[in-house]
């Protein structure tokens, strides 16, 4: 007959057996990390991500000027001109490349800057409450109602054009959908109990607002972070394409598929090689943001 010690030891054993099976605990970025690599999408937006990046970083050391001319005028590929060349005998390649590199200049700095504006706007709102939780909402609400077109072309009427004009403009109109997001985050932790006795032992308020509460409320805000330098790429796309954007002869995705328009019966890769850039440029972030979206999302599991 077995007795109560070796039931014992034989449940330690297999409560043993199991740890070691489970393995060693894991950070919450390293689950994260995990979850995230078995999305197959999300892998194959980093993969575009990381290439766009390279691209931006080694490619202008390796093409010709892009605003150099020739007289080789709507020229289809070719060995010379791998993209072929556009209505001023610029290199296409050149153009892609350097214009690859400043609508992800103007992505990033765009989604970092309306990213800290929404999250200061959103921690005031979410943690006072009442009448300034009120009165900033109802003026996001308000620039919510407003088209984003004709915002954006009233804020670069004053500001003017250019690569900082357009950086000013989209951070100005991007940080909305951020704000709400961290209003409501602050909502929800600010009633946690740890908040409450943080409050309750005169823990200062800017040290639990920036260590208990942004911490957990930042989550979603990476994910925006990620989605919004996609959709800054695709506003100034469209910015510069409607002539409101960066300036020539700056090499800009948006204003070469403007330019090359009128020419797309007779030279259609003037509008294939950028279109296809921007195409890979946005999808690549937005297959990123929808994997970090589903990889913090601890529920999940």
């Amino acid at each position: 007959m077995t007795s109560a010690a070796d039931s014992l030891t034989e449940f330690e054993v297999k409560v043993e057996s199991s740890l070691h099976e489970v393995g060693p605990p894991r950070s919450l970025g390293q689950d994260a990390w995990r979850r995230f690599k078995r999305n197959k999408l999300a892998i194959f937006g980093l993969v575009l991500v990381i290439f766009l990046l390279l691209v931006a970083i080694i490619g202008p050391f390796l093409v010709d000027d892009p605003t150099a001319q020739s007289t080789a005028l709507r020229e289809k590929p070719t060995n010379q001109h791998w993209f072929g060349t556009d209505q001023l005998g610029r290199d296409v390649l050149a153009r892609v490349v350097y214009g690859v590199r400043l609508s992800l200049f103007i992505g990033f700095m765009v989604a970092i800057i309306a990213v800290i504006i929404g999250i200061v706007v959103g921690a005031l709102a979410g943690w006072f409450g009442r009448w300034v939780d009120s009165l900033l909402m109802r003026f996001v609400d308000i620039l919510l109602g407003i088209p984003y077109l004709l915002l954006a072309f009233a804020l670069i009427a004053v500001v003017g054009r250019g690569v900082g004009a357009v950086i000013l403009t989209l951070a100005l109109t991007g940080w909305l959908q951020t704000t709400r997001v961290v209003r409501a985050g602050f909502l929800q932790v600010k009633e946690l109990e740890y908040v409450e006795a943080a409050r309750a032992i005169g823990v200062p308020t800017r040290r639990i607002l920036w260590r208990h509460i942004l911490p957990n409320a930042f989550q979603p805000v990476i994910v925006l972070l990620a989605i919004g330098v996609g959709s800054a790429i695709l506003a100034e796309a469209a910015l510069s394409f409607l002539g409101v954007g960066v300036t020539p002869p700056a090499a800009s995705l948006g204003l070469m598929i403007s330019e090359a328009q009128s020419s797309f019966s007779t030279a259609p890769h003037l509008l294939f090689f950028p279109g296809l850039a921007i195409v890979m440029t946005v999808l690549g972030f937005l297959l990123v943001g929808d994997g970090l979206r589903d990889a913090l999302d601890v529920k999940d599991e």
